[in-house]
């Protein structure tokens, strides 16, 4: 990708289409804000800004409501009456590069008086630094990019003056133009034209979970409720509430919560009522209209007003009940709650017969997620070639997403380490870019029809016999802890055991302390959920249609990282069973 540097006259705000962002300045204290916009600014999102606490050298910015555009202020002086410097000037373009790269913003709008008072040749040069990496000049004949203006003109007529448009292109070759006014410079090495229509449409035929899946999910909690000798289990928004009513509800400071109760008149054995501030009542009933529940499931509702209680009808709603379930995801205030609501009741964190049910996977639920991770898996295999030397984290970081948006997924994330930033398991993606003989860990995924991926996969960029043997040696030490747990576990081992299988290959190859987490976690509705295969969880066992990701790994501080990642199933015979195609094959292939 390159960048197209456009020098359009006429007023900044007039001028922004429909796809760019706009670049603007201020202080530290936000009190100088292109002074003509102070107020607007400062009224609406003053508080948003300053929240942020950005220092000298770093940008702030807004979302436009309901758009993917964005407003980025550089922060180029401490107070209104400082005078910015250059140094501080690059390091806000380069904050600014940075964002654009994690936001994929393509277009930005900035106005010429950027500079803030500095010479214009010299802005110019640091702008062309960051955004090119290799300056390229202007002819002294050409009009100057940024220019001063008279204090006394309006901050709409300083605008009017001249815009700048950075306008992401995509060429395959290094291309320097000069035509008036107009800059094509290389900037990144990623290209947006990369042809990932192969993984289109890949989950077309699956389907989302049908209506009655949630009359078995009731069924099996009533079972499980009254083996408990329990009444009811509470919960609030989260993966339970979409696991037994297909409804999404964010957390806030204000309680929405699902009772579901024990009720023989109900065909399911459950009545679920559904507990929501007033104002939101109307949210509510479209939530539930959405869910498309089967006619087995009739939920009722009871709306509270903001200055009672939230939990003031569970004593009505559940009078007699002897124990009751709390989710064992609920915030401290809805547990408290409950208790202090139910005083006369055992009110306890729901147990591990009933967090069971979620861990059974159905063969509706499987089917999704062998879906979400194979596409996963093809989508780091499709991005693998694209990756050239002289990229940065960022840039494959964008490849993957990309992949993954065309893949169909929603909510992606992508974790792209190269070399010895990959020591660190949950680390950061950088500026760190691609060499000759680099190693590339590649961990992402993402959301399909709710249910969630997660593959790891880590290559090399040498040819076969040209990196370092240690870290060789170690990648094909965690394949084989990955194949060791494949063949050796199964329904009726323990957690701990599986952990072990993993880790007692990886010591026998003198890497033993460099395994510094647990093998791997659960995956369903939540990107890690339960069973947890780890050392110390020995009372856990593994039972048919339980999902978790086999992830060994080592990690050498400093030096490099390698991590193999492949959910599995426990299928009905015991044995495990890869929720992707296949194990990676050797580190250059994939």
């Amino acid at each position: 990708m390159t960048f197209d540097f456009e020098e359009r006259a006429g007023d900044l705000i007039e001028n922004v289409t429909g796809n760019e962002s706009v670049v603007l300045y201020s202080s530290q204290d936000f009190k100088l804000v292109n002074k003509g916009l102070t107020n607007t600014f400062r009224q609406r999102y003053g508080s948003q800004l300053s929240a942020q606490k950005k220092t000298v050298g770093q940008v702030a910015y807004v979302t436009m409501h309901g758009q993917r555009r964005h407003v980025f202020y550089l922060i180029v002086t401490p107070k209104s009456y400082n005078k910015a410097n250059y140094s501080d000037i690059e390091s806000c373009l380069i904050s600014l590069r940075k964002l654009c790269e994690q936001l994929d913003v393509r277009q930005l709008a900035l106005a010429r008086e950027l500079g803030v008072g500095l010479q214009e040749k010299y802005i110019k040069d640091v702008l062309f630094n960051v955004f090119q990496g290799k300056l390229a000049r202007m002819s002294s004949e050409e009009e100057p990019l940024f220019s001063r203006n008279s204090h006394g003109q309006s901050h709409w007529n300083r605008l009017r003056k001249s815009t700048m448009l950075i306008r992401a292109v995509c060429v395959f070759s290094l291309l320097i133009s000069l035509a008036a006014g107009t800059w094509i410079v290389q900037a990144f090495l990623t290209s947006p034209e990369i042809d990932f229509s192969s993984l289109k449409d890949y989950c077309k035929d699956v389907s989302a979970i049908q209506p009655d899946e949630y009359t078995v999910r009731h069924q099996q909690l009533a079972e499980t409720l009254k083996k408990e000798g329990a009444d009811a289990l509470i919960m609030e928004g989260g993966a339970s509430m979409v696991y037994y009513t297909n409804i999404e509800w964010g957390l806030t400071e204000r309680a929405f919560m699902v009772v579901l109760q024990l009720n023989e008149t109900e065909a399911t054995g459950i009545h679920t009522t559904i507990i929501t501030p007033a104002f939101e009542s109307t949210r509510a009933k479209e939530s539930l209209k959405h869910a498309h529940l089967p006619d087995t499931i009739q939920p009722g509702m009871v709306e509270w007003l903001e200055y009672k209680s939230p939990f003031a009808s569970l004593g009505e709603l559940l009078t007699n009940s002897e124990r009751v379930m709390v989710e064992q995801n609920a915030r401290l205030f809805i547990y408290r709650g409950v208790s202090e609501a139910l005083s006369d009741t055992k009110v306890e964190m729901a147990p591990r017969s009933i967090r069971m049910l979620r861990m059974i996977k159905s063969d509706g639920e499987l089917d999704i997620m062998r879906c979400a991770n194979t596409v996963t898996e093809l989508a780091i295999r499709t991005v693998r070639p694209h990756i050239k030397i002289g990229m940065t984290e960022f840039d494959i970081q964008k490849l993957m997403t990309r992949a993954l948006k065309e893949a169909g997924l929603t909510n992606t994330w992508v974790l792209a380490l190269v070399d010895e930033n990959a020591a660190l398991p949950h680390g950061s993606s950088s500026e760190q870019r691609v060499k000759e003989d680099s190693t590339v860990l590649i961990d992402t995924g993402g959301e399909f029809l709710r249910y969630q991926s997660d593959v790891t996969r880590t290559f090399f960029m040498g040819q076969r016999g040209t990196n370092n043997q240690t870290i060789e040696d170690a990648w094909y030490l965690v394949r084989r802890a990955q194949e060791n747990v494949l063949n050796r576990t199964g329904a009726g081992m323990n957690c701990a055991q599986v952990d072990l299988t993993a880790r007692h290959v990886i010591e026998k190859g003198n890497f033993g302390p460099f395994f510094t987490h647990r093998l791997g976690h659960g995956l369903g509705l939540e990107m890690h959920e339960e069973p947890y295969m780890n050392q110390g969880n020995r009372e856990q066992y593994l039972a048919p249609g339980m999902t978790f990701s086999v992830e060994p790994g080592i990690y050498v501080t400093h030096e490099f990282g390698i991590r193999l990642e492949d959910p599995v199933v426990v299928r009905q015979d015991g044995k495990l069973e890869l929720l992707t195609i296949g194990l990676a094959q050797n580190p250059w292939t994939l």
